[in-house]
């Protein structure tokens, strides 16, 4: 080779080096930086100059080095792994965090935990039953009534403004899935670009690409590809998110009722992204994301006690299955016991999956199993049947249906106020009445009248004893005097007032069709707070594990991708000596030249 090709081996090296030491710079100026991605430099040698062709192998000359390529240090496995499990680890933050809250909001009463006022409102009940004519105590009874109604209202307000805020975080996630989804589209618009010549790799692009990547797999769960132009296509829940392309947006549908959020794809004839109906498992990664943990522990609807399938509603009294009608998630059965294991069966499919849902719903049984059994003593109920010939009007007009039975009021075994009053609850509906005074006047012109029963409708809230519809009855806060503590003779009926009592220490409710166990109102109570944190606990351990495993994950990602400033000090002080003796080799050749040049000037 000659003097001049000489010194061009040397100038590449030059440069070889150079770009070498700009990439260990550019290194050790983004330690700690959030995203980016070790850089290393692949050198090679450039073509061959052939001298002749031997018998063996060619004889070639080489023209220098140059710098093959400078790419990026990752494990593409360690990525899929940690980005499964970080959306893993998200999912089980956001219940965990959901059953915290449940369980701060079921001890926050000004300080108070809402037992303190089942305890206050158990005690009256006590001292009304040593004495049921006492007005002392009878108007103390309208007070602890009015406070147990209104710290039972703020409970199930606050759940219900935290079940709304999931909802709300919900519409948040949404965005910022579309959002990422967007950038990343951007990005890889841009690497395409950048590299389309096959000259460089678009980094620093790619750091922050796989940056988008790994908050959106927190958010849901993705599979990802890459193509041989650079460009990442992104499917999220099996649905192609980002494409070659474009962006499928997520959208959401809203419910008209609730105001809740479900997340479609608008491009897929809104698509529901998530099949709710589908277990929750690890071994589906069904549960994975964020958006889907918000969805679960949201829920969807607002709870209450008739989300909770009670044997004894497809029972008759003496504990056989009835026949009727009833409608379970969108399905009529007649067989009370086919009803009931639909009931169940969904409860813990759905309700009992949710935080908020489970919580609002046995929350909510507690308040109406306390009203309902102390209304029910106080105006007891029995059933009549319309005969034939008989015709029962209300002051309205409406009538009784002949050969139907009816709940109405029982006014043989029912107590009086001490003017002679009947039916007065203690606790009402917001706009029903307990009862609808019916009358029928027979042949002889004897008036006859019967107190219709207003059946609860779970579809028409204003006919339940919900808590958002409950309060004290307006003809008790008006006159304490009109409770029903009397006998039908006038006397005072201590046995009411000890079967007032006796409601608290009776086990009449269970907290769930799970629970083979009844309980008395105060134990229920506990074993809600007990299950809530008992879920919270479970979850934590879930959460602390992912948590661990993330750790372990990203620790060994960041093994490969990280930049370690004594291996990259190293590197600098190696590619600096291969600058200084490529910078010597081209000092020899440059005085070798000088002498060649000096000499044949002389001669």
């Amino acid at each position: 080779m000659g003097g001049m090709g000489s010194l061009y081996i040397g100038v590449s090296g030059l440069q070889t080096s150079q770009n070498a030491l700009n990439t260990t710079a550019h290194n050790l100026a983004n330690i700690g930086t959030d995203g980016y991605v070790r850089q290393q430099v692949v050198q090679s040698d450039t073509l061959y100059n052939t001298i002749k062709y031997g018998a063996v192998s060619l004889q070639q000359v080489g023209i220098g080095s140059t710098v093959a390529q400078v790419r990026q240090v990752r494990d593409i496995f360690l990525d899929q792994s940690y980005r499964l499990e970080s959306g893993r680890s998200n999912y089980y933050d956001v219940t965990y965090n959901t059953y915290y809250e449940i369980e701060s909001i079921l001890g926050t009463l000004g300080g108070s935990e809402f037992s303190d006022s089942l305890d206050k409102l158990s005690d009256v009940f006590n001292s009304l039953s040593t004495d049921p004519s006492d007005t002392s105590v009878q108007t103390l009874l309208k007070q602890r009534a009015s406070e147990f109604i209104e710290d039972a209202q703020n409970v199930y307000s606050l759940l219900k403004e935290y079940q709304n805020s999931l909802n709300d975080q919900v519409a948040d996630t949404i965005d910022d899935i579309n959002e990422l989804a967007n950038t990343i589209n951007e990005l890889n618009q841009k690497i395409e670009l950048v590299e389309a010549g096959g000259v460089e790799n678009a980094n620093d692009l790619r750091d922050s690409r796989n940056s988008a990547l790994d908050e959106l797999a927190g958010l849901i769960n993705i599979t990802y590809s890459e193509n041989s132009n650079g460009v990442v296509t992104v499917s999220a829940e099996g649905v192609p998110l980002v494409t070659t392309t474009s962006v499928n947006e997520m959208g959401y549908t809203i419910d008209d009722t609730t105001g809740f959020i479900t997340p479609t794809w608008p491009d897929y004839k809104d698509k529901n992204v998530y099949n709710m109906n589908v277990e929750i498992s690890t071994e589906k990664n069904t549960n994975v994301g964020k958006l889907k943990a918000l969805l679960v522990q949201r829920g969807s609807d607002t709870a209450d006690y008739s989300d909770i399938p009670v044997a004894e509603d497809y029972q008759d009294s003496s504990g056989n299955w009835t026949t009727g009608s009833w409608t379970i998630d969108g399905t009529t059965y007649t067989d009370g016991k086919s009803a009931y294991s639909a009931a169940k069966n969904y409860y813990d499919n759905n309700t009992s999956l949710s935080g908020m849902m489970n919580t609002l719903a046995e929350f909510d049984q507690l308040i109406h199993s306390v009203v309902t059994k102390i209304n029910d003593i106080l105006c007891p109920n029995t059933t009549m049947t319309v005969a034939t010939g008989e015709t029962w009007t209300d002051k309205n007009g409406n009538t009784l249906t002949a050969g139907e039975t009816y709940t109405c009021l029982d006014v043989d075994n029912c107590g009086q106020s001490a003017d002679g009053t009947i039916g007065t609850e203690l606790f009402s509906r917001g706009a029903t009445d307990r009862y609808t005074k019916y009358t029928y006047t027979d042949t002889s012109g004897e008036v006859h009248t019967s107190y219709i029963y207003n059946e609860e409708d779970t579809t028409d809230i204003n006919s339940m004893y919900t808590t958002e519809n409950l309060k004290v009855n307006s003809t008790i806060t008006d006159n304490v005097e009109k409770l029903p503590l009397y006998t039908s003779n006038g006397a005072v009926d201590y046995e009411k007032g000890l079967a007032l009592y006796s409601a608290w220490t009776d086990k009449s409710v269970a907290l769930n069709p799970n629970s083979t166990a009844k309980s008395s109102f105060q134990d229920y109570y506990s074993k809600l707070v007990d299950e809530v944190g008992n879920m919270g606990y479970l979850y934590k351990g879930y959460s602390d594990s992912q948590a661990s495993t993330v750790s372990g994950l990203d620790d060994d990602r960041q093994m490969v991708i990280g930049v370690s400033s004594d291996e990259e000090l190293s590197n600098m002080l190696r590619y600096q000596n291969a600058y200084n003796a490529c910078s010597r080799y081209i000092n020899v050749v440059s005085e070798m030249l000088e002498t060649i040049i000096t000499s044949l000037g002389r001669s």
